[in-house]
């Protein structure tokens, strides 16, 4: 399974957007794949990697927890 997310770059003149890949294996062996709606406990996890995905598997956030 791949995940994409999008890398922005800005400047004053042009804005770049990429497209990047990765695979669920490239990830740490503790990481949690959240997609929308995902229950998740609480508890603070400070080397787990929470990877939130929008409904069509975008990554749009990643945190440590």
């Amino acid at each position: 399974i791949y995940f994409f997310f999008l890398v922005i770059q800005k400047s004053k003149t042009k804005t770049k957007i990429k497209i990047k890949a990765f695979r669920k294996i490239d990830l740490p062996e503790n990481a949690r794949i959240l997609p929308p709606g995902a229950m998740v406990t609480m508890d603070f996890v400070e080397d787990r990697l929470n990877v939130y995905l929008d409904d069509n598997d975008v990554v749009v956030n990643v945190r440590f927890g």
